[in-house]
C-alpha cells in the first residue's frame, strides 16, 4: 500500500503551560505532565520524519521552553538539517536562551503571541503577568538577529486599537497576524463569550481593519482567518487537482502522547496510530475518506461565505468536520 511522505512535521511537545489563557482551545494547564513523550522518543520521531523526506519541524505546545530538554530536541532537529520554528509565550525564555536560539543556523522563526493594546489587556486574557516579557523577548530578538511572527489574538473590544497594535510593533523583523477569538475556547462561560469572542456580526469591521493595516503596512501583515468567498473559491481552485487535496499543504501533526494526524484540524477525527511506532501513514480507505470530507467540507464553506460574505475559516472546517464524522457514526 502506498505510503504518504511528509514535508512538515508539527509536534505539540507537551501540553504543560506557565499560562492559562481565557480563550485556548487546547488542553493545556501548569497541571499537564511536561515530558509525556521523552527526550529520545521525539528525537527519533524527528530522524524518522528527515529520513523519510522531510524538510520542516515545528515545535509547539502547551509552553515547549518549560522543558528542560528543549535545546537537544532542537540539536537534533539542527543535526538533522531541518529548517524549524517554535512557538513560545515567552515566559520561560530569557537573553540566555535567545542567545542560544540565535546561533541555529537552521531557525527560521519565533512564533509568540500578544493578547492586547497594553499590559493589563494582554495580561487579563492570558491569566499572566506576560506582556513586559513578551515586549523583552521582542528585543532580544531583534538583537539576535532572529525573526519573528506575532499572532495578536484579538478580543471583540480591541477591534479599534489594531492600528494602535501594529503601529507599536512595525519595527520588528518578522510578521504580524491578527487571529479573532472565536468560541472554540470559550468553555460554556456566557460572560467571557460575550465579551471576547469576535462574531459574525464583527466580521466586517474586523476585515475592514485589517485590509487597512495591509495596505499601510504590505509584507508585515498576514492574512487572517477571517475569508471571502472570494478567498475560500481560490483556494478550492488551488488544492482542488491535488492528489491529497488541502493536506498537500499541511502537515503530519504529533500530539504529546505521540499520537499522529494529518491535519491541523483541532478535533481531528482520524488517527493513524502512533508515531513512537513509525511515522508512516497508509494512502488507505479511511485517508481517503477524510480527504473526500475535506472536499465536501470546504464546497459547504463556500456556500456559507456566498451566503454571509465572509467566515472564519478554521473555525468552520474544525466544526464541520467534526459534525460530518459524528453525522457518520
Amino acid at each position: 500500500m502506498k505510503k504518504i511522505n511528509f514535508k512538515v512535521l508539527y509536534i505539540e511537545i507537551t501540553h504543560f503551560c506557565n499560562q492559562s489563557c481565557k480563550h485556548c482551545y487546547l488542553d493545556c494547564s501548569s497541571e499537564k505532565e511536561l515530558y509525556p513523550m521523552n527526550t529520545q522518543e521525539i528525537k527519533k520521531i524527528i530522524t524518522d520524519f528527515k529520513n523519510q523526506g522531510g524538510w520542516y519541524v515545528v515545535l509547539t505546545g502547551g509552553e515547549p521552553f518549560a522543558r528542560k530538554d528543549i535545546f537537544e530536541i532542537l540539536d537534533c532537529i539542527e543535526e538533522n538539517n531541518l529548517k524549524f520554528n517554535v512557538a513560545s509565550n515567552c515566559l520561560a525564555l530569557n537573553e540566555e536562551k535567545i542567545k542560544k536560539l540565535g546561533a541555529y543556523k537552521c531557525l527560521d522563526v519565533i512564533h509568540t503571541s500578544i493578547l492586547g493594546s497594553n499590559e493589563e489587556e494582554h495580561n487579563y486574557i492570558s491569566n499572566s503577568k506576560g506582556y513586559n516579557n513578551v515586549l523583552r523577548c521582542l528585543k532580544l530578538f531583534e538583537k539576535y538577529n532572529i525573526k519573528v511572527y506575532i499572532q495578536i489574538t484579538l478580543a471583540k473590544e480591541y477591534i479599534d486599537k489594531m492600528e494602535y497594535i501594529v503601529d507599536n510593533l512595525s519595527e520588528i523583523n518578522g510578521t504580524i497576524k491578527f487571529t479573532p477569538i472565536t468560541n472554540l475556547g470559550i468553555k460554556k462561560d456566557d460572560y467571557l463569550y460575550e465579551k471576547l469572542v469576535i462574531k459574525e456580526e464583527d466580521y466586517s469591521r474586523f476585515y475592514d481593519k485589517y485590509n487597512k493595516l495591509k495596505e499601510k503596512y504590505g509584507e508585515l501583515i498576514e492574512h487572517s482567518n477571517l475569508f471571502t468567498y472570494e478567498e475560500v473559491n481560490k483556494e478550492i481552485e488551488y488544492f482542488k487537482d491535488k492528489e491529497l487535496y488541502s493536506l498537500d499543504y499541511r502537515c503530519l501533526v504529533v500530539r504529546p502522547d505521540g499520537e499522529k494526524s494529518f491535519s491541523f484540524v483541532l478535533n481531528n477525527p482520524v488517527s493513524y496510530g502512533s508515531a513512537l511506532e513509525g511515522i508512516e501513514v497508509d494512502m488507505d480507505d479511511r485517508l481517503i475518506k477524510y480527504i473526500d470530507t475535506l472536499r465536501e467540507v470546504d464546497k459547504e464553506i463556500l456556500k456559507i461565505a456566498k451566503d454571509k460574505g465572509m467566515v472564519n475559516y478554521d473555525v468552520l472546517m474544525n466544526n464541520l468536520i467534526e459534525k460530518a464524522y459524528a453525522n457518520n457514526n
